[in-house]
């Protein structure tokens, strides 16, 4: 049994922009073994993200006003429930079906909270809700989402952002803020098409070692046959073989008797 030779991509090519397998079955059999190998971390993924999301409740309360910080907490804790009532769904055999989808509920949540949360203080400063942001996004290229979604998650991040700055007066700081928000998009975008690209070669790899490795089983399935055929051939010839010799052993015996007696009487 050879393993096979061609590269990966090369027997299975994949669409360069979706980063999607042009066989229709290799794109079947993909997301159930992504579910098998990556929930763990997607369900970690999602917990973690809801609590940075409310640790960072902290900050509001040190930086802004009382009644202000109160309204961003409120934000907060709705929007950390929905991220953790998808993790907690990732437990059950409906959220496991649909785990990329229960993990793009989340940076969106995120996003959308953020967004409001600008709204609310009318500004830019404290800054960290830039840096929250580009948490949301990176969580948006990490988690085990196909390049298409991310793609749509980060556009809606980023609209997020837009529309929770759309009445800031122009400055310095809002152009910079869009400025590293679109860098931080970029650079997930194509984070997020690389480990696509990535984890589909390795599925392939696995595929073609469940192949070999079945192959294996099944030679050593024959073989295991075969010594057992092997086995019973030698009993059943191993019984025809020694029944004639018993018969000749006591013959000669009976003879070689015979021939003492006739000895001992002509004596």
């Amino acid at each position: 049994v050879m393993k096979p030779s061609a590269p990966p991509l090369e027997r299975y090519p994949l669409r360069n922009l979706s980063v999607r397998f042009q066989n229709a079955r290799m794109e079947e059999e993909f997301p159930t073994h992504a579910r098998e190998k990556y929930l763990s971390t997607d369900r970690l993924l999602i917990f973690s993200g809801a609590a940075a999301h409310t640790a960072y409740g902290l900050l509001d309360v040190l930086t802004l006003p009382e009644d202000i910080a109160r309204e961003t907490m409120f934000l907060r804790i709705i929007s950390s429930l929905v991220v953790a009532i998808c993790g907690l769904l990732t437990f059950t055999k409906w959220g496991r079906r649909r785990i990329m989808t229960l993990g793009a509920v989340g940076p969106a949540a995120c996003s959308i909270s953020v967004a409001m949360m600008l709204e609310i203080i009318n500004t830019i400063s404290p800054p960290y809700y830039v840096g929250l942001l580009h948490i949301a996004v990176v969580f948006a290229a990490i988690g085990r989402l196909n390049f298409r979604v991310c793609i749509s998650q980060l556009l809606i991040i980023y609209l997020c952002f837009a529309w929770g700055t759309r009445n800031l007066p122009a400055s310095a700081d809002l152009l910079a803020a869009h400025f590293f928000t679109v860098g931080t998009f970029l650079s997930c975008a194509l984070a997020s098409y690389v480990l696509e690209r990535n984890r589909r070669i390795e599925f392939i790899q696995h595929r073609d070692k469940e192949k070999y490795y079945a192959k294996l089983r099944e030679m050593m399935s024959e073989v295991e046959k075969d010594i057992k055929r092997k086995n019973a051939l030698l009993n059943v010839l191993g019984h025809v073989v020694k029944t004639p010799l018993h018969q000749i052993i006591g013959y000669s015996q009976i003879i070689e008797q015979s021939c003492n007696q006739a000895s001992n009487q002509s004596e």
